[in-house]
């Protein structure tokens, strides 16, 4: 499992589009393993958050280990990026129930 673990957190790093602090990125990912979603949807939810007005500046881009303990992924986009490939996505996220942990 920890080798997999590792393989899952080496792609996450790698289209993340903010590399800093990734020793703590990747304590973040430990920690978040339980409560995330499959790596499909976590990185389709990053993919569209990354064509996100927000994103477009780096400033404004959380940190990586930011995002994940914040559990990110479920945040819903504004309407400016409707009309991309992940709409369904975000439609189906946005309103299903959200899950205590």
């Amino acid at each position: 499992m920890g080798h997999d673990l590792d393989q899952e957190f080496d792609l996450f790093w790698s289209i993340y589009p903010r590399h800093i602090a990734k020793a703590d990125a990747r304590k973040a990912w430990k920690q978040t393993a339980k409560i995330r979603p499959t790596l499909d949807l976590l990185t389709s939810a990053l993919e569209a958050q990354k064509k996100s007005a927000q994103w477009q500046s780096e400033q404004f881009i959380p940190y990586p280990a930011t995002w994940l303990r914040g559990e990110r992924w479920e945040d819903c986009l504004p309407c400016s990026t409707q009309g991309t490939d992940y709409d369904a996505i975000w439609s189906q996220a946005c309103n299903a129930p959200t899950s205590k942990h």
